[in-house]
C-alpha cells in the first residue's frame, strides 16, 4: 500500500527533520481516517514519537474524536483500534 510506504519514508525522515514534521502532524494524523489498520497503526507510532509541547493538545483532541467516533459506528478495526487510540492518549498524558 502506498499510505504504508510513504509513513515508512516518514519515519525515516522523521530522525533527522522532527522539527519540519512536528509542524505537519496534523495533517498526518488524517491518515487515522483509513479503514486499513495497519496505516492507523504506522500512522500513531509516527505521530507520538512527533508530539510535542506545541501540538499536545491538538493531538489528543483529534485523538479523543477519533476514540468517539469508533464508539458511534460499528468499524471493522473497531476494538484493537480503539485500545491503540486510548493508549496513545495515555502515552501523551
Amino acid at each position: 500500500n502506498v499510505k504504508l510506504i510513504v509513513l515508512e519514508r516518514i519515519a525515516e525522515l522523521q530522525k533527522h527533520h522532527s522539527k519540519v514534521l512536528q509542524e505537519v502532524l496534523m495533517d498526518l494524523l488524517r491518515a487515522l481516517s483509513s479503514p486499513n489498520i495497519d496505516i492507523c497503526k504506522k500512522t500513531l507510532d509516527v505521530a507520538m514519537d512527533l508530539v510535542g509541547p506545541r501540538n499536545i493538545e491538538e493531538v489528543v483532541q483529534v485523538l479523543k474524536r477519533e476514540v468517539v467516533r469508533t464508539r458511534d459506528t460499528n468499524m471493522e478495526k473497531g476494538g484493537a483500534y480503539r485500545t491503540m487510540l486510548i493508549q496513545a492518549i495515555h502515552t501523551c498524558a
